[in-house]
């Protein structure tokens, strides 16, 4: 009987010592809200307050976001540091790609601390740094100059900013910027042209209407060419989107101008960015004899 009451003393006193252990770690863990929403991005952060018609998150490194409920397609509770498993039928939103298509930008930009190397046609490599949510730089070479016997290649530069129409639904966003090419040993005279456009949809799938206007330093702005690009993508599954990249080039005059065509397959083989545009171009005036098509092939590569 003594053994007995022993015992169970004994596993009280456990208890008693044990149980407040196990109660501070449960408090002492955080948790975060996994919010899918029904155009494919996903929000993960704490919850800062909610309603019947919304819910405010903060989210780490784009802070308070507001998400409507109808937009809302899941949400579930995880650990901080918890890793959810995939659904191997989700789609992820592609950041990289999603701000440009062949030639022409998007309205859409990096985020902050994102980065990506891209090549086209093995001759222009360029990098692309989000230096801000509203800010990408891009800089980049071309490499055949120097077969051809140039002293230097063709450098080239082009700020860009951005304002999404609205940060938690991706519902599309304005861009506006300048892409500068010039030769170093050329006192760094060259060619540019300024850049605006705006895109309806999210990152994955949408259409943008965009505008350019050419200029030279060695000439005023009433010799410059302008641009006009309708440009287009769709995902059709993880690993494939369809893009077109349609442009229309005509001088200030209105008097001579060429239409290209385009249509392409971007295959995604990073889930983080990584892609290869794979297509062709089609110039559609008859200065181009009986060209059919050009060939058009890029690669991109995130970094960050």
């Amino acid at each position: 009987m003594k053994n007995i009451v022993k015992i169970l003393m004994a596993t009280m006193l456990i208890a008693f010592i044990a149980g407040p252990t196990e109660v501070s770690a449960q408090e002492g863990e955080r948790y975060e809200v996994l919010v899918i929403m029904k155009n494919g991005s996903q929000f993960r952060g704490q919850v800062l307050s909610e309603t019947d018609e919304q819910i405010v998150l903060v989210v780490e490194n784009v802070g308070e976001i507001t998400i409507k409920r109808i937009d809302i397609k899941s949400m579930q509770s995880v650990l901080a540091d918890q890793q959810v498993e995939e659904d191997p039928s989700f789609i992820p939103i592609d950041d990289y790609n999603a701000n440009r298509y062949l030639i022409s930008p998007s309205g859409y930009g990096l985020k902050k601390g994102q980065s990506y190397y891209e090549n086209i046609y093995l001759a222009f490599n360029s990098f692309s740094f989000g230096l801000t949510d509203r800010f990408t730089l891009t800089v980049g070479a071309e490499l055949y100059t120097l077969l051809l016997g140039s002293e230097s290649p063709i450098l080239y530069i082009s700020p860009r900013v951005n304002f999404p129409f609205d940060e938690a639904q991706s519902t599309g966003a304005f861009s506006a910027g300048v892409i500068y090419f010039t030769l170093p040993n050329d006192d760094f005279d060259g060619i540019g042209l300024l850049q605006g456009a705006v895109t309806f949809g999210n990152k994955n799938n949408n259409v943008s209407i965009g505008a350019g206007f050419g200029f030279s330093s060695e000439s005023d702005f009433n010799d410059g060419a302008l641009m006009f690009n309708l440009s287009a993508t769709q995902r059709l599954s993880r690993k494939l989107s369809f893009v077109t990249d349609n442009i229309a080039l005509t001088d200030s005059d209105f008097d001579n101008g060429e239409v290209i065509l385009s249509a392409a397959l971007r295959i995604h083989f990073n889930k983080k960015g990584g892609a290869l545009n794979v297509g062709l171009f089609r110039p559609v005036t008859e200065d181009w004899g009986d060209l059919i098509a050009i060939p058009f092939f890029s690669a991109t590569v995130p970094l960050r």
